[in-house]
């Protein structure tokens, strides 16, 4: 009997103590809840060694946050590229105004603060807007694109000096003793034909200072502008030298009806008078027509 009582004890004991090892460690301490985000950690909660450790280590990560007030908090919405009002909010935190009229770009305006370039300063306020880029770097974004714009425009326009250096030279050159006459010659010609600066500029960027020149001068020798230049003396027929333009002016100056019909506001005189002038004393403005 006594042999039996034993036997049910020990028996009791193991079926106890196997009912305890069935039982997980945390059982009584943990909730459901505590247990789950364990699980949703991908932590071995099995293992106490384990929740203890990982447990340590999110607690020092998060010791790095601790004190920051709320302010400096962000919070990314979970799908950033699908909650687009969410990652607005995020942006206009990060310093993105709520309005694309908020942008400013100093370097788009002048000493006086209008705008130099309106249609610049839209599409760069629009882009900015669509991007929810923050106001400081849609200002420096807008600061490297004038810059870039000023870099070129100073790039081109050395380039464009440079060539016309060289077709000065080359047609001063080619025009020799006659340069200055012929500079009147085809700037006359110019006036006659009514030419306006601009279109005398699209004309030399199409086919260049020189040939411009050459052109004008060769309408200005076909409609007579070069009749009051011209030494037809029988001697040294052609056009006048800087001597011969002073040497003529004298002569007329000393003519009383010639110097009478200028003082009268004679239109033929006036442009023989300076026709003669800018070649003897030259005239930067006939550098171009």
């Amino acid at each position: 009997m006594a042999g039996e009582d034993a036997a049910a004890v020990a028996a009791a004991a193991a079926a106890a103590a196997a009912a305890a090892a069935a039982k997980p460690w945390y059982d009584g301490k943990a909730d459901a809840e505590m247990v789950g985000h364990w699980q949703n950690k991908s932590w071995d909660a099995k293992d106490p060694v384990t929740i203890a450790i990982e447990a340590t280590k999110a607690h020092r990560e998060a010791e790095k946050l601790i004190g920051a007030p709320a302010s400096q908090m962000l919070r990314l919405p979970a799908d950033m590229e699908k909650d687009t009002n969410g990652m607005k909010a995020v942006w206009q935190r990060l310093g993105a105004p709520s309005d694309a009229k908020d942008y400013d770009f100093p370097a788009l305006k002048d000493k006086d603060g209008k705008t130099t370039n309106t249609a610049l300063d839209s599409i760069l306020r629009e882009t900015a807007a669509r991007i929810n880029l923050p106001k400081s770097m849609a200002a420096e974004l807008a600061a490297s694109v004038a810059k870039y714009q000023v870099d070129t425009e100073t790039t081109t326009l050395a380039a464009k000096t440079a060539a016309l250096t060289v077709e000065k030279a080359t047609l001063s050159k080619n025009w020799g003793a006659n340069e200055a006459m012929n500079k009147v010659i085809a700037a006359n010609a110019a006036k006659a034909l009514g030419a306006t600066q601009a279109e005398i500029d699209a004309l030399e960027t199409t086919i260049g200072y020189a040939r411009t020149m050459e052109l004008f001068l060769n309408v200005g020798t076909k409609i007579g502008e070069d009749k009051f230049i011209r030494n037809d003396n029988g001697v040294n027929k052609g056009l006048l030298s800087k001597g011969q333009a002073e040497a003529t002016l004298k002569d007329l100056k000393a003519d009383k009806a010639w110097v009478a019909r200028y003082n009268e506001g004679g239109a033929a005189e006036k442009k023989q008078m300076g026709d003669l002038m800018m070649i003897i004393v030259g005239d930067e403005t006939q550098d171009r027509v």
